[in-house]
């Protein structure tokens, strides 16, 4: 499963690739793109449980801009996912 959050939808730049793997593994990939007032998928625990109901037990991968990174990682923290099965990584846009 991936949660694929980006500002516009031209940052999807890897959005066929993706989709073609997810395809081949059975995977769900769901995307969420940036307009004037937020994102359309929240960055909260609430819609990460609705998404993954058993995100607590999973591992989390995060890939981004620090302020976005952080609000994941609290939201992951909040949907009650241990401090060790969260990785991340930031980047400076």
């Amino acid at each position: 499963m991936l949660v694929h959050w980006a500002r516009r939808p031209e940052d999807l730049v890897l959005r066929h690739e993706i989709d073609t793997v997810a395809a081949r593994r059975g995977a769900r990939v769901y995307y969420s793109v940036s307009h004037p007032a937020g994102y359309r998928l929240s960055l909260d625990a609430e819609t990460l449980r609705g998404l993954v109901p058993d995100v607590a037990q999973r591992v989390c991968y995060l890939c981004g801009p620090p302020e976005w990174a952080s609000a994941a990682q609290a939201a992951l923290r909040a949907a009650g996912v241990p401090a060790r099965r969260i990785h991340h990584e930031s980047f400076a846009l």
